[in-house]
C-alpha cells in the first residue's frame, strides 16, 4: 500500500531513476545567483537575466558560461548503495535512511559525521521512510519503514536508545505506519503517524517509547488536489506526511496529511483544521523555528496538478505565474503556531519532491525547495532569490531534491535523487559527498545535537 507521491516513486518507476547510480554532493557558499522566475520562457533571451528555462547553450547573452568543474562538488555518500529516503540533522551530524537498493543492498539507516564519513548503524533491512532523531541524544534514534512486499510480520517501526548498536521492533495495532517526531520541548514524547483499521491517528508515547496510547482520530478530509497518477485510492487522502511539534510547548503540535493541515493545543487529544486560507492543502513538510518557537513554515504541493504541469509551456509569464501562486506548491507561514498563515511570495509548477528548511545557523536564512530548484530567503521569507537549479549545475544530476541542510561552519548539504552534497561557506564550489554512496536518494536530513546528520535510505 502506497500513502504519497514519495512512496509511490518507490515503485517501479525508480528503477529507472536510480538503477545508474545516484549520489550525494555538497556546496561551497555563496551559490551563482539568478533572479527568481519560475517558468522556461526562452523567448526571454536578450533581457540581461538568465531567466528559468535558459542556459548558455540557448542564450548565451543573459546566460554566459561559468567555469564549473567536477572537483567543485564533493561526494559524500560512503561506500553504499541505495536511495536516501531522509535525512536528519543533530548539530554537524546526520542520519541518513535508504531504501530500495536493488542488488546493491545498504537498506537502513546511517550516521554521517562532520566530515562525511558515513557508518551504518541498521535498525531494517525494509525500505526507511522517516527517521526521528532526539534532539538533545543523537543515540535515541526512531525509524518507520515502509510495508514489507515480501514479509507481512515486519513491525515498521524500531527504536535504538544506543546509537544504533542495538534495534527494537515495536508493535502498536496498526496496518503501516507514516511519519514519526521526537519532541524538542519533552525527551520523553513521541508522536508516530499511523494508519489503523479504525482511521488515521497518532500514536503517543510520554515515557520515551516505553508505552503507547492512541490519540484521537484525524478527522477526515477530501482531496484538495486530486492526483493525476493512477492506483492511489480515496483513503489515502488522509495519510499523515509530517508531524510537527511545537519547540517550546509539549502541548502543541501541528500534522500534515495528503489533504490538510491540524493543529492541536493537546498532544493530539483534539484536533482542528488550520489550513483554511490555504489554497491547497496538500501538505508535504512542515519547518519550526527552535529560535521563535511560534514561528512555523508549511511547505504545500504532494501531487502534480494538470493546470500547474500545463504551467511549464507558457509564454506569458504574468499569467503563468499567477497560476503558480493561486494553485501550485508553495510555502506558508505562521507567527502564532498555526492560528493564521500568511502565503510567501515562493511558487514553483512542479511539486515532486521538495521541503522547506530553515537554517539551524541562522534562523533568518529559509530555503523552499520544488523538484530541482530552491528558493533562498534571507529575511525570514520576505523576498526570496533563486538559490539552486539542477539545471545549472553539469556535473550534478538534474533529477529531485528533497532535503537541505546548513552546518554550523555555514557549509549547505542537499539530498534527493543525486544523493548528498555539501557547499562550503566560502566558495562557489559544490562536493559531491557520497564517497563512494551509490544509487541513493536523499530525502530527508536531521541535525543531531553533537552535529552528526542522520540520513535514511
Amino acid at each position: 500500500m502506497t500513502i504519497s507521491k514519495k512512496q509511490l516513486a518507490w515503485l517501479g518507476v525508480s528503477v529507472v531513476l536510480v538503477a545508474g547510480g545516484i549520489f550525494v554532493f555538497g556546496l561551497r557558499q555563496p551559490v551563482r545567483t539568478i533572479p527568481a522566475l519560475s517558468l522556461p520562457v526562452a523567448a526571454l533571451c536578450g533581457n540581461t537575466t538568465c531567466d528559468s528555462g535558459e542556459g548558455n547553450a540557448s542564450c548565451a547573452l543573459d546566460c554566459p558560461a561559468v567555469a564549473i568543474r567536477s572537483e567543485q562538488w564533493t561526494q559524500v555518500n560512503g561506500p553504499f548503495g541505495g536511495w536516501i529516503t531522509d535525512l536528519e540533522q543533530v548539530g554537524d551530524t546526520f542520519l541518513a535512511g535508504t531504501s530500495y537498493n536493488y542488488n546493491l543492498g545498504g537498506n537502513g539507516v546511517y550516521k554521517i559525521d562532520e566530515n562525511f564519513s558515513w557508518e551504518a548503524l541498521g535498525g531494517s533491512t525494509e525500505s526507511i521512510q522517516d527517521v526521528a532523531v532526539d534532539p538533545t541524544d543523537p543515540e535515541e534514534i526512531m525509524i518507520v519503514t515502509t510495508p514489507s512486499q515480501t514479509d507481512e510480520t515486519t513491525r515498521g517501526l524500531y527504536r535504538t536508545n544506543d546509537g544504533g548498536k542495538t534495534w527494537l521492533g515495536i508493535d502498536l495495532a496498526a496496518t503501516m505506519f507514516t511519519a514519526v517526531s521526537m519532541s524538542p520541548a519533552n525527551a520523553d514524547l513521541i508522536f508516530v503517524g499511523a494508519v489503523t483499521e479504525a482511521g488515521v491517528t497518532i500514536f503517543k508515547s510520554i515515557d520515551n517509547a516505553e508505552h503507547w496510547q492512541a490519540v484521537a482520530l484525524l478527522p477526515e478530509a477530501v482531496w484538495s488536489v486530486q492526483p493525476i497518477w493512477a492506483g492511489i485510492s480515496d483513503a489515502q487522502a488522509n495519510f499523515i506526511t509530517v508531524i510537527a511539534p511545537h519547540p517550546a510547548n509539549d502541548q502543541l503540535l501541528l500534522v500534515g496529511t495528503n489533504s490538510a493541515l491540524f493543529a492541536s493545543d493537546d498532544q493530539g487529544n483534539s484536533w482542528r483544521r488550520s489550513d483554511a486560507s490555504f489554497h491547497r492543502s496538500d501538505i508535504l513538510d512542515i519547518a519550526t523555528n527552535p529560535a521563535t518557537p511560534n514561528e512555523a513554515y508549511v511547505r504545500v504541493g504532494v501531487f502534480e496538478e494538470e493546470a500547474c504541469l500545463a504551467v511549464a509551456g507558457l509564454t506569458d509569464q504574468a499569467a503563468a505565474l499567477a497560476i503558480e501562486l493561486e494553485q501550485c506548491a508553495g510555502v506558508y507561514k505562521t507567527e502564532d503556531f498555526g492560528q493564521s498563515w500568511v502565503q510567501l511570495p515562493v511558487h514553483y509548477f512542479d511539486p515532486s519532491e521538495g521541503s522547506v528548511v530553515i537554517s539551524a545557523a541562522d534562523a533568518n536564512n529559509v530555503y523552499a525547495i520544488f523538484s530541482r530548484k530552491i528558493y533562498q530567503s534571507t529575511d525570514r521569507g520576505v523576498s526570496w532569490h533563486e538559490f539552486f537549479w539542477t539545471h545549472n549545475q553539469p556535473y550534478i544530476p538534474n533529477v529531485g531534491i528533497e532535503k537541505l541542510a546548513v552546518q554550523s561552519n555555514g557549509a549547505t548539504v542537499i539530498a534527493g535523487r543525486q544523493g548528498l552534497w555539501s557547499l562550503a561557506n566560502d566558495e562557489d564550489q559544490w562536493e559531491d559527498s557520497n564517497k563512494g554512496f551509490i544509487g541513493s536518494e536523499v530525502v530527508d536530513i536531521v541535525r543531531a545535537a553533537d552535529g552528526v546528520l542522520y540520513a535514511g535510505t
